[in-house]
């Protein structure tokens, strides 16, 4: 158990013990350098970073509200300097780890957004929603490029 350890269940996340319940999360996805964890939390209405060795959090965002604000899915950008998550609204959000504020929302579900994708080779995101469309965004001037 050197330097190297990587976290690897949430009851290891350090500080986050206890403020990150068992079922209380949507989705996790790891940074594509490998370094930090976003977890997207139901019961705290949150996008929660962890430090990916310490399991000690870097960041955390919300956008209050109770339950509508419960995220579901979470997605890093291939470049790992915005995060994409999605809610028991029909929004999904862009983040910059410094802002626990998100700095897009992305408004045209009519349903619970239950899932979300960053493109890997664009700036372009893929939501899904249980009103039964998937959307294609750009993430510059969130606007839907494509429903499918």
């Amino acid at each position: 158990m050197g330097e190297n350890r990587v976290i690897t269940t949430l009851s290891e996340l350090g500080p986050a013990k206890g403020k990150i319940r068992l079922n209380s999360y949507g989705s996790l996805a790891w940074r594509p350098d490998e370094t930090q964890l976003a977890i997207a939390t139901f019961a705290e209405h949150s996008v929660r970073v962890v430090d990916g060795r310490s399991g000690h959090q870097t960041a955390s965002m919300g956008v209050g509200g109770g339950w509508l604000y419960a995220f579901t899915s979470v997605s890093w950008e291939p470049g790992g300097r915005r995060l994409v998550s999605s809610g028991g609204n029909r929004y999904a959000w862009i983040w910059e780890l410094s802002d626990p504020n998100p700095i897009v929302t992305l408004r045209g579900h009519s349903s619970a957004v239950t899932s979300v994708a960053w493109c890997p080779t664009a700036d372009i995101v893929a939501t899904g929603s249980s009103d039964s469309t998937v959307r294609l965004w750009d993430v510059q001037s969130a606007e839907t490029i494509a429903v499918l």
